[in-house]
């Protein structure tokens, strides 16, 4: 395609990295997590206070603290939702479900080393019960919806953005190696609807509760996710079938465009810091080299963040060998192939203290005018992974 090969526009936000976040742990994954966290305050999933209480009960690359910590806050503010009469004080009930739903969903975010330890599925179900109580008390109450996929079943939450029959744009988005669906509602869903915008997640295969309740790995034809829901979309009579466009965060950013390539019904597409991609190691004796990255995995004076990638990706990617994980990863490869084959325009976004997102210029640079890079900075505290903590993003609307 002729407009592939031309330049992409290209922004950057402020001065580029003249500061960073102020870290909440001394351990800097455990404080990259803790930062995420406290950011779903602006979108009432979190409160600083209380965020901050658990960072001063974590002790570093202690991964059980890091779960007791947030636990004991899920129960208690739970415990507290529960003392409050929702149909008089649906706000009060309405905050307090979704601070304790993002506290449950943070407890087990370490504990991932071990797949069969329960505290994955219990506080999970104790999320989705919270989440859901929530929802049911917004203004216009947000509902979940389970689509058939080819050979799985996918997970939806749409949130009309009004009670009326108006169809309106809608922002679709999808998360990635290891977020939730239920906390894209903070991080830019209550900013969507306060715009005017309809909002929906979804979960594929690999993304939480998928992975919880289908015991299925991520696969590279992402297509075959999105597109049954942006069939679901352009059907619903609350939304112009013209206007869907869908958002990418994290390794979801990679996963968009996977699906855009195939899905040309997509009216614009933003995969935020899109992950670094890997290429398959060449390793003669797979046994050996599991062996080597399983204990790394295992041995708590390596970084935690090395630790809990390994892990993370095992689980997600629902293999047990290290040595297959990353031949899976060499499958989701952003080739110049695949994104000439984008129709719509692509808002590509990297935090410019985000070492994860360093091949998004080169995506850019494939996508061609139909792409607008769009550097983040620090200085204004958006240079992290996400964005994390940062202005809003709706002021580019």
């Amino acid at each position: 395609m002729e407009c592939a090969q031309s330049t992409p526009n290209t922004l950057t936000q402020g001065f580029g990295s003249k500061s960073t976040v102020f870290p909440l742990s001394n351990e800097t994954q455990f404080s990259f997590t803790l930062q995420g966290t406290l950011s779903y305050s602006d979108g009432y999933g979190a409160n600083p206070g209380e965020v901050l209480t658990a960072a001063a009960n974590i002790t570093p690359s202690d991964f059980e603290s890091y779960y007791r910590a947030f636990y004991y806050l899920a129960k208690h503010i739970y415990n507290t939702s529960q003392q409050i009469d929702s149909k008089r004080y649906p706000v009060s009930a309405r905050e307090a479900l979704f601070r304790s739903s993002t506290y449950f969903r943070s407890s087990p975010f370490y504990l991932i080393g071990n797949i069969s330890d329960p505290r994955l599925y219990s506080t999970w179900e104790q999320q989705v019960t919270a989440f859901n109580e929530a929802i049911s008390l917004l203004p216009v109450p947000g509902y979940r919806i389970t689509l058939p996929g080819p050979e799985f079943q996918i997970p939806v939450i749409f949130y009309p953005a009004s009670n009326d029959d108006v169809e309106r744009p809608t922002i679709l988005v999808g998360s990635g190696y290891d977020g939730a669906q239920e906390e894209s509602l903070h991080y830019m869903g209550f900013e969507a609807l306060s715009r005017g915008y309809n909002f929906a997640t979804y979960e594929g295969p690999g993304q939480p509760t998928v992975r919880r309740d289908q015991q299925i790995g991520f696969i590279p034809q992402w297509e075959k996710v999105v597109t049954p829901v942006v069939d679901y979309l352009s059907s619903h009579p609350k939304v112009d079938a013209d206007a869907i466009a869908l958002v990418g965060i994290s390794f979801g950013g990679t996963l968009a465009p996977l699906a855009s390539a195939h899905e040309h019904r997509l009216a614009a597409e933003w995969p935020s810091d899109l992950i670094q991609q890997y290429n398959h190691t060449n390793s003669q004796n797979c046994s050996s080299f599991d062996e080597a990255v399983l204990a790394i995995a295992a041995n708590s004076s390596w970084p935690t963040s090395i630790r809990w990638f390994i892990n993370q990706g095992l689980w997600a990617f629902n293999t047990r060998s290290p040595y297959d994980l990353l031949q899976q990863f060499s499958q989701y490869t952003l080739t110049t192939e695949l994104l000439r084959d984008i129709t719509c325009p692509v808002f590509v976004g990297m935090g410019l203290d985000d070492s994860a997102s360093i091949q998004a210029p080169m995506v850019a640079e494939a996508l061609g005018q139909n792409a607008t890079l769009f550097r983040f900075g620090a200085d204004v505290g958006a240079g992290e992974h996400c964005q994390i903590g940062a202005e809003s993003f709706f002021w580019l609307r």
